[in-house]
């Protein structure tokens, strides 16, 4: 079966080599040129390895095989049914919102090629209800039956293709079709665990909430850092012995919260609901902390390693 990976990024351009070192024969398409001319130079420089052998390696291995091409031009290649998967960026609004665009535009672009029996895997990270809200009445308008699945992407970089091979998968579809169609194909590329979740709302809210349970982890644990300090307590030595306890696993302080995906999950779960019946205070002020740690932390580290135990 032929896949068609839209967005070459950091996680799109492993997860479509991935995919083509399982025998599939897959399309990356990617609107932006330099991405194109860089996989097909080997020139990437993005820094992922598998087995010890870099990205940039692994991808032109595969066209070589004629198992991946790569284009800014998305053109079908036959009327088989295929698995069209889209990992490409989504940028933040300023309210907290999505810009859907990307994703409206790939949706726009294969519309006029699909055929019935197609299957559509969504990975990209979404505010709750965007499917429900856009994708399925979108679904609608179209003249050929076509599947539809959700699975969001839990990939780390510089780990992706670790990930790829190991993390447990959420998976949700509009039909019992579409989830059975998606869950084949993921269980062909890794022997990772697919857990299926009763409709898309939960299954975009469950990734949200993963990012989410991290972001108040890291508020708690910089917080006891700081309560540690004033205490004259070696803060890793406390973790150390707490988290010896069995239902205690605190995490390790640090300068903030980095990377796209935590800092953005709270405004998603709060665009997604109605804040004036829940407020989610406990998250807001997580993420507030977060956000204001950096500041709190550079002072820290200009000190002299005898003076942390008389900080402010």
């Amino acid at each position: 079966m032929r896949v068609y990976v839209f967005g070459l990024g950091h996680i799109g351009l492993a997860t479509a080599t991935w995919i083509a070192m399982h025998d599939y024969q897959v399309m990356g398409i990617d609107i932006n040129p330099n991405v194109i001319t860089a996989i097909l130079d080997g020139t990437v420089t993005i820094e992922e390895y598998y087995q010890g052998e870099h990205i940039a390696h692994l991808a032109q291995s595969q066209i070589r095989q004629k198992k991946l091409s790569v284009t800014a031009e998305f053109i079908r290649v036959d009327r088989v049914p295929s698995i069209f998967m889209v990992a490409v960026g989504i940028a933040d609004k300023e309210d907290g919102g999505q810009d859907l665009s990307p994703l409206i535009s790939v949706l726009e672009t294969i519309a006029p090629y699909l055929v019935s029996g197609d299957l559509l895997v969504l990975r990209t990270t979404l505010i709750p209800g965007t499917i429900d809200q856009f994708i399925i009445p979108w679904l609608r308008t179209l003249k050929v039956t076509m599947r539809l699945a959700y699975c969001p992407e839990t990939i780390m970089e510089t780990r992706a293709f670790e990930e790829l091979e190991n993390n447990p998968l959420i998976l949700a579809g509009i039909d019992a079709e579409s989830v059975s169609a998606a869950e084949a194909f993921l269980r062909s590329l890794s022997q990772a665990p697919v857990y299926r979740a009763s409709n898309m709302r939960t299954a975009e809210t469950v990734k949200v909430i993963q990012n989410i349970q991290r972001d108040v982890n890291i508020a708690l644990i910089n917080e006891i850092g700081e309560a540690a300090l004033q205490l004259d307590v070696d803060i890793y030595e406390l973790i150390a012995l707490a988290n010896t306890h069995p239902r205690v696993t605190l995490l390790k302080p640090g300068p903030g919260v980095g990377g796209y995906c935590l800092p953005n999950a709270y405004g998603y779960l709060r665009q997604g609901i109605d804040a004036g019946k829940c407020p989610l205070p406990l998250m807001s002020l997580a993420r507030k902390q977060n956000a204001a740690r950096p500041r709190k932390a550079f002072p820290l580290c200009k000190k002299e390693p005898g003076d942390y135990h008389h900080a402010d």
